[in-house]
C-alpha cells in the first residue's frame, strides 16, 4: 500500500498495524479505484470516511502505540511507583486541514449550521471512527471548531468536559 503514499516525514518502520492502516486508507479512494473490496464499501464507516479526503491535500498520519500500566492496590493516587509497558496495539489517526470553503460537509452537519443561522464558511471539525459500530455508536461526529473556543482563546479542559457531558453521545 505504500505506493499510494509519498512518506514526507518519518516511517512506517515495517509495522503491521500502520501499513494496514495505509491500505486502508488507500481503499477510501473510490473514485480512483472503484473495483475495490465491495464488501467493506458496505460499511457505515467507510461511507462516512470515502468522501472525507481531498486526494489531492496532504495527509498527516499519526501512530500511538498503546500501553498497559500495572499497578497494585493504592498505587495510583499514592505515589507509588507504576510499571509501565508497551502493547503491540495502538491507534492511528489521519487528519487532513481543509479550507471551510472547500469542506464537504455531511448532511446533518449542513442542517445544524442552517438552524444556527452560522455561516458557511465556518470551520468544521469531522470524525470517523472505526469499530464504533462494535460499541453501538454512530462512526460520525462533527462540531464547529468554534464551539472549542472561549471568546479568542481555546477553551479549557473544564469547559470541554462540561461542553461533552450535555450529551452522551459525544464522550
Amino acid at each position: 500500500c505504500t505506493e499510494e503514499f509519498e512518506l514526507l516525514h518519518g516511517s512506517h518502520h515495517g509495522l503491521p498495524d500502520t501499513l494496514s492502516f495505509l491500505n486502508s486508507l488507500a481503499e477510501l479512494d473510490t473514485e480512483h479505484h472503484p473495483d475495490r473490496n465491495i464488501e467493506k464499501r458496505k460499511m457505515r464507516e467507510f461511507k462516512a470516511a470515502a468522501g472525507l479526503f481531498n486526494w489531492e491535500e496532504e495527509i498527516i498520519v499519526s501512530r500511538a502505540p498503546g500501553r498497559l500500566d500495572v499497578m497494585g492496590g493504592i498505587a495510583d493516587y499514592s505515589g507509588s511507583l507504576v510499571l509501565q509497558m508497551p502493547i503491540r496495539e495502538a491507534c492511528h489517526v489521519a487528519v487532513q486541514r481543509i479550507q471551510p470553503s472547500k469542506q464537504k460537509l455531511w448532511k446533518h452537519a449542513q442542517a445544524r449550521k442552517l438552524s444556527n443561522g452560522r455561516e458557511s464558511s465556518t470551520p468544521v471539525l469531522q470524525i470517523v471512527s472505526y469499530g464504533s459500530e462494535l460499541s453501538n455508536r454512530g462512526p460520525t461526529f462533527d462540531m464547529d471548531l468554534t464551539d472549542f473556543m472561549d471568546g479568542d482563546q481555546p477553551m479549557s479542559y473544564e469547559k470541554a468536559k462540561v461542553y461533552f457531558a450535555k450529551d452522551p453521545s459525544q464522550k
